[in-house]
């Protein structure tokens, strides 16, 4: 049996986070290498391998399906396949190309919000134009009252649109219960 002394030495606060770190390299190495969309080079290395690679990746919060936007951006722009001898070096040189703190699926995020935001200030405009001009014709004429129903029915349908969109946006997030009502006496 072997009868030595309990360690007693705290593992310091740096060297936990470096093992966390390493622990989510080894996280995203292992989701990326069994995505069907990753190249097959990649898997001549093991998740292990790949793990001290990938670990400031996985910082930022990367995805397996972002390494691999990133590689098909890089060779659609360099119009090559690419057939890396060294893996893991050809994707830490690719890495440090890139801007880790905006993984593509940010970025894509960001341009959906810009693009509904922009959708949403452009029909905003044309209601306050098309109510302009639904107020320019005299009160009783047939322009205005058309004008007048258009704008309303444009507005019904955009309210719909807009709790619509809502109700989807709702039901596609998952609900989590943190608390039963109490139903009464039982």
């Amino acid at each position: 049996m072997n009868k030595r002394a309990a360690p007693r030495r705290k593992e310091s606060k740096a060297e936990v986070e470096k093992v966390e770190a390493i622990r989510k390299g080894l996280l995203l190495a292992s989701k990326w290498l069994s995505n069907s969309r990753t190249p097959v080079w990649a898997r001549r290395h093991t998740p292990r391998g790949w793990a001290s690679a990938l670990t400031e990746l996985a910082a930022h919060g990367w995805t397996a399906a972002d390494l691999n936007d990133t590689i098909d951006a890089w060779a659609n722009a360099q119009n090559m396949v690419p057939t890396p001898k060294h893996p893991i070096a050809f994707i830490r040189w690719l890495m440090k190309q890139q801007d880790l703190a905006f993984a593509p699926h940010v970025l894509a995020q960001i341009a959906a919000d810009q693009e509904k935001a922009e959708r949403e200030r452009q029909s905003a405009a044309f209601e306050m134009e098309r109510e302009r001009y639904a107020w320019a014709a005299p009160e009783d004429s047939p322009g205005r009252q058309a004008a007048r129903f258009v704008a309303r029915r444009a507005a019904d349908t955009a309210r719909r649109r807009k709790v619509d969109t809502s109700a989807r946006e709702n039901a596609a997030q998952p609900v989590w219960i943190t608390h039963l009502r109490d139903l009464g006496p039982q």
